[in-house]
């Protein structure tokens, strides 16, 4: 729901606006309580959103509305059904949000309205390019409506939760959350080479790809290198220096911070290295991936790092509770939603739109 990165979306429609099948019932709204309505465009957008959720989860892409990308399975869910049943909820949550933010007396600041302005004028552009929004009804004014609903989402968290809150969660709670809860690391990538088998059955299909022993080699002797005394950081630099980087261009690794749960675009077999395989100060350890090896060191979380990760650790902890007490919130006002209008946009639907929009975009 705490969407920095991306933008709530409000479809402006006519009374018959359901471009997505013919029709003439009232599909231009999602949900309503006594006091709102949540137009459809916004519940669109909570689809657009965790569809992209779900491609980070399951580290594939729609890239047509037939695809079997919608039958993957997601916490023993389809696909589908997962974006479905999160993109209700995160409209849901935004209606008891917008109650709450006035229940509270919160307000934005003048900052804060001319920093989503600013946002809106820097990425508009780019979403319509590769999501063309304005093809489904979303316009400037739009997005600044949904980045608004995003920042009273936070205020209202806040609120709740920060130091000074109604249900203020304690820093010596947060500090052990991010210390247990997560591994701070550096991770050096070496490529391999590799050694393809060639295949010897009558479709000519293609050998498997296994990473030549010297390749193999090579990447063990990083870890050696670490493991018998030498710096993590001086032997990436060497190895940065034999593949041609100048000392001019040379960066050195930063320290990574992740969370247990958070999707990382990375193999199963590097997740697991970085969080069960290594120890905290302990050796570097290797990993292997599709394409590459991975040296990685685990470090003790320090406390800039505590200070850092502290608002996300917060989410962390709360969001779910925090999701239940909007969902409360909302149903006060009688929250009800529009399932013909759900069951019409639903990921496939909007996905085949916007596979219409793009092949268009692209002269088919």
């Amino acid at each position: 729901m705490m969407f920095a990165k991306r933008i709530l979306a409000i479809f402006v429609s006519t009374a018959c606006a359901a471009t997505f099948l013919v029709g003439c019932s009232d599909d231009s709204w999602a949900a309503k309580t006594d006091d709102t309505t949540v137009p459809a465009g916004q519940y669109i957008y909570y689809i657009l959103k965790e569809t992209m959720d779900a491609e980070q989860k399951l580290d594939a892409t729609p890239s047509t509305s037939d695809s079997d990308f919608f039958k993957l399975t997601i916490e023993d869910q389809s696909a589908e059904s997962w974006i479905q049943s999160h993109a209700r909820k995160d409209m849901k949550n935004a209606v008891g949000a917008e109650i709450e933010f006035e229940n509270l007396g919160l307000s934005l600041t003048d900052e804060e309205t001319k920093e989503i302005a600013d946002q809106v004028d820097n990425y508009y552009d780019y979403l319509d390019e590769y999501y063309h929004i304005s093809d489904l009804g979303i316009s400037k004014n739009s997005l600044e409506k949904a980045m608004t609903d995003n920042k009273k989402y936070d205020k209202v968290f806040d609120s709740y939760y920060q130091a000074g809150g109604s249900q203020e969660v304690p820093a010596e709670d947060i500090s052990n959350y991010i210390r247990n809860e997560g591994a701070s690391y550096k991770m050096m990538t070496v490529p391999k080479e590799v050694s393809p088998q060639i295949s010897t059955d009558s479709m000519n299909t293609p050998g498997t790809v296994t990473a030549t022993d010297s390749s193999t080699a090579e990447a063990q002797g990083y870890v050696d290198q670490i493991n018998s005394g030498k710096s993590f950081d001086d032997v990436y630099h060497d190895y940065e220096i034999s593949t041609g980087t100048t000392e001019e261009d040379f960066v050195p690794l930063e320290l990574q911070y992740a969370f247990k749960d958070e999707p990382l675009d990375l193999s199963d077999e590097v997740y697991s290295a970085i969080f069960d395989k290594a120890q905290v100060d302990g050796p570097a350890v290797l990993a292997e991936g599709d394409d590459s090896f991975y040296i990685i060191q685990r470090y003790s979380v320090s406390d800039e790092t505590v200070s850092q990760e502290h608002d996300a650790a917060l989410t962390e902890m709360k969001e779910d509770e925090f999701s239940g007490e909007l969902s409360q919130i909302a149903d006060t006002k009688k929250y009800q939603e529009n399932n013909g209008a759900l069951d019409r946009y639903s990921p496939r639907a909007i996905q085949k739109r916007l596979d219409k929009f793009r092949d268009s975009s692209l002269g088919y």
